[in-house]
């Protein structure tokens, strides 16, 4: 099914405690979503990836993941898995501990082909390469902030990435502000 999120404020999220055994989205499934998307852990564990944007799918908006405290067994990403563009910007705060890696881009790391099956095929239109770089998630701006405390170590298992896993940062034209 395809469907759309409108919303002029924003999609939230909000893990407080338990188990979830799948993957989190702030955004939809194949839906465009307008506005911003809000992922916020304070407790619990997730076994599955955590994605602040939507699987195949473009947010119109931004995008935010806050990680405040709970187990993350795999990675977080703040764009997008599969395909779709974040128009706004990935913003990260990750406050606790994180065994896999951490993405400011999305998820685009699957076997894609011109050819139907399943999720991952593109339009032959295009010539390969350029089909593969419309298709995967992109993003234009990311920003992550990881910290900890004395009292609270913040600890990440793999490693910190700016840009996606197999997908896109986009040129915006201009650098942003520190």
């Amino acid at each position: 099914a395809v469907g759309r999120l409108n919303t002029d404020t924003a999609a939230v999220i909000t893990v407080y405690d338990g188990v979830l055994n799948s993957n989190v989205y702030g955004g939809g499934e194949k839906g465009f979503s307008n506005g911003n998307t809000y992922v916020i852990v304070n407790d619990g564990e997730i076994k599955g990836n955590i994605f602040g944007g939507a699987r195949m799918a473009e947010i119109d908006g931004d995008t935010h993941v806050n990680i405040n405290g709970g187990t993350i067994s795999k990675d977080i990403y703040g764009g997008n898995d599969v395909s779709g563009l974040i128009s706004g910007s990935t913003n990260l705060n990750i406050l606790s501990s994180v065994e896999g890696s951490v993405y400011g881009g999305g998820n685009g790391s699957y076997a894609y082909s011109d050819k139907v099956q399943g999720d991952y095929w593109y339009n032959k239109g295009l010539s390969s390469i350029d089909s593969l770089n419309k298709i995967r998630p992109n993003i234009k701006t990311s920003n992550i902030l990881i910290a900890g405390t004395q009292s609270k170590t913040t600890y990440i298992g793999g490693s910190v990435y700016c840009g996606g896993e197999s997908a896109s940062v986009l040129s915006t034209g201009t650098a942003p502000t520190p």
